[in-house]
């Protein structure tokens, strides 16, 4: 069986690499923020965790159906960060809208994480999304400085809400509830269980 990853995240390429040994990369290109607006045109704020599993799901299933290829599995991953104050969260455009997500974040002291996934074969197409909470430290002068410093390394502009559990963003958290691989972008387990029952692994 041959594999696709429909991501260029070096975390779901190393993820994707403890189920398969070989597997090509292929950057699926669809606009996102179109796909969102579309999706969320008719819906009020505050959105509920049904919208955001469907959002990563849908936003997930455009990314593996890019990939033209009938003979291989390709798995499609999108995730985002959702705000009781600030809504879904994608990746920051810029230093200060970085800055504003994650004091923001901090002082809400909580938020949730969904990630969506599709497995596209031939004729089945897979999805699913799973969700978890993360809890920040309390905002204060050193978690300002920490926030500060990240945005410095350059790091949150790939990363849905600013920040990755993954790398020094796990400064900011003062614990979870759920699956951390849901928070890295890659929720493997489940993935792996999903492979499995359709006889795709």
């Amino acid at each position: 069986m041959n594999y696709i990853l429909a991501s260029q995240s070096p975390r779901r390429i190393e993820l994707m690499s403890y189920l398969v040994e070989e597997f090509d990369i292929q950057v699926a290109s669809i606009d996102e923020e179109a796909i969102t607006q579309r999706l969320l045109k008719n819906e009020t704020f505050p959105y509920t965790t049904a919208i955001a599993s469907r959002l990563v799901e849908t936003l997930a299933q455009e990314k593996a159906r890019q990939i033209d290829c009938s003979s291989a599995v390709v798995i499609g991953s999108d995730t985002l960060v959702y705000s009781p104050t600030q809504g879904m969260l994608g990746k920051p455009k810029d230093a200060s809208e970085a800055e504003k997500m994650l004091v923001e974040l901090s002082k809400e002291r909580s938020h949730t994480v969904h990630t969506g996934v599709c497995i596209f074969y031939k004729d089945q197409c897979l999805t699913f999304s799973t969700t978890a909470r993360v809890f920040f430290q309390p905002y204060n002068s050193l978690q300002h400085q920490l926030i500060l410093d990240y945005i410095q390394s350059g790091s949150p502009f790939d990363k849905a809400g600013g920040y990755s559990i993954g790398d020094k963003g796990s400064l900011f958290i003062q614990k979870i509830e759920g699956d951390y691989y849901t928070i890295l972008g890659f929720p493997i387990s489940e993935v792996y269980r999903q492979l499995k029952q359709a006889n795709l692994l």
